[in-house]
């Protein structure tokens, strides 16, 4: 369980001990899910794409579909041994631009 599945709507609720069990297992719930059950899949909009490099230091433009320029990426698999770093085009709310030290395909997720 890596989402708080309550709603935290009260205003449904006149009876005021009733309330407050409400609002106790609510943040419960929060504790729980903030210690230590937070994933990356569940918790953080992380677009997976996968980017082939048809040769080294080369800009190739990523559809990431964010929807907000984004942060920074992070390789989760490689065909080569390559480092993927930043191209020479700013990133966008639609679009970043990468390179590669070497020809092959990574999957990425954006941040």
């Amino acid at each position: 369980m890596a989402l708080i599945k309550q709603s935290p709507n009260v205003s449904d609720i006149s009876d005021m001990p009733e309330k407050f069990r409400y609002i106790q297992l609510f943040l419960q719930a929060v504790v729980d899910v903030v210690n230590g059950r937070l994933t990356l899949a569940e918790n953080h909009l992380m677009p997976s794409v996968n980017v082939t490099f048809s040769e080294a230091d080369t800009n190739k433009t990523v559809s990431h579909g964010l929807g907000r320029a984004p942060r920074g990426f992070i390789v989760v698999g490689l065909t080569a041994s390559m480092i993927i770093y930043d191209g020479s085009i700013s990133a966008t709310a639609q679009n970043i631009t990468l390179k590669s030290s070497a020809a092959g395909t990574a999957k990425l997720l954006f941040v």
